[in-house]
């Protein structure tokens, strides 16, 4: 949703065998407003995977998403329970 629109989104897995340690990067082109992300800093993960963001706007005006912006949240739980993280880079 906020890659480059029809761009690819490229999923790369590798598996540490002496740790045993699996990453996981699920990797888009930038989209817009990217580059104002990349100037926040850290800041900008904060703020996109926290509960109830929703950074996009709606494509039509007349229509709304139905997105509660909840998606990055739950990737960014998900990986802190399995001892992970997330980031914008």
């Amino acid at each position: 949703k906020y890659g480059e629109k029809g761009g690819p989104i490229r999923t790369e897995a590798t598996y540490y065998f002496e740790t045993g340690w699996l990453e996981m990067k699920v990797i888009n082109l930038p989209g817009p407003g990217h580059a104002q992300l990349i100037a926040m800093g850290p800041r900008a993960s904060e703020l996109v995977f926290s509960h109830g963001t929703r950074l996009h706007k709606d494509s039509h005006s007349n229509q709304r998403s139905h997105s509660a912006g909840d998606g990055a949240w739950i990737m960014h739980k998900c990986a802190t329970i399995l001892g992970g993280s997330v980031q914008i880079t």
